[in-house]
């Protein structure tokens, strides 16, 4: 029996309407068998009732055909009450038994698609690539900075430690978050660690390191987005048909490449 708790209630469900059709049958053959036209019409009654609870609980390819034979000499029997539509019942009736007692009920769970994961088609390209390390030898050199002894500006530590944990909170996070982490630290490098290089020529040879590895992260990123967006490319064209619709309704779908564009316009360099 499946996992799926739906499921299990439909199987559930089906036993029971099934079992009550069961004994429906039984009934209305031993009603034909009697001298008494009403009982045969109230057993014909309640077994097309019991049918019909059935069928309603079962899509179309689930139907068996007997149900749909079984209907019409029912339906018949019960709108005239005649001894004729009675004895035309119990011949189709006869005719189907073995089919509907020996009947194998056959229902598979539906396994849902798979759908395009966009995070972990991310979380693959960022981790292959060089930017965790990156990261990481960033953090390094900013507290190498902060503990060098150079920098006696508490304002100016109190900068760097929020930098640095910032980084160390968000950097191999979400795409955005990744992505706001590197745009923030490049922007505070340069505007505040490259300052004091300048400033203060103790720390000059960790501002190297800082700067290069910004250059190297910056060629580093542009490859994560390039990766990122051929593998969204892919799962779209080969995994969601509608993308591989003619060119003219394509034009009016979202490009594959368009989160990497909507990241160039709101990070800017």
């Amino acid at each position: 029996m499946a996992n799926n708790p739906s499921f299990d209630a439909f199987l559930r469900s089906h036993r029971e309407r099934y079992d009550e059709f069961i004994r429906k049958l039984a009934e209305f053959i031993q009603a034909v068998t009697r001298n008494d036209h009403e009982a045969k019409i109230k057993a014909a009654s309640d077994l097309a009732y019991s049918l019909n609870h059935l069928k309603s609980i079962l899509s179309n390819v689930d139907q068996p055909e007997w149900i749909g034979k079984l209907e019409a000499p029912l339906r018949s029997l019960i709108t005239n009450k005649n001894q004729m539509y009675a004895d035309q019942a119990v011949n189709v009736l006869l005719s189907l038994y073995n089919n509907i007692m020996s009947h194998k009920w056959e229902f598979k769970e539906e396994v849902p698609e798979e759908p395009v994961d966009f995070d972990a088609i991310y979380r693959r390209t960022f981790t292959r690539s060089e930017m965790p390390a990156i990261f990481d030898g960033l953090i390094g050199a900013l507290e190498e900075m902060v503990t060098s002894g150079f920098i006696d500006s508490i304002r100016a530590i109190t900068a760097l430690k929020k930098l640095i944990a910032t980084i160390r909170r968000n950097a191999k996070g979400s795409y955005f978050s990744s992505a706001q982490t590197w745009f923030y630290a490049k922007t505070a490098c340069r505007h505040l660690i490259f300052n004091l290089g300048e400033e203060i020529p103790g720390v000059s040879a960790i501002v190297k390191t800082i700067r290069h590895l910004i250059e190297n992260g910056d060629a580093e990123w542009r490859k994560v987005q390039d990766e990122m967006k051929s593998e969204i490319k892919k799962a779209t064209e080969y995994e969601l048909p509608v993308l591989m619709a003619p060119s003219a309704i394509q034009r009016s779908l979202p490009a594959p490449d368009a989160i990497v564009e909507i990241e160039n316009r709101v990070t800017p360099e």
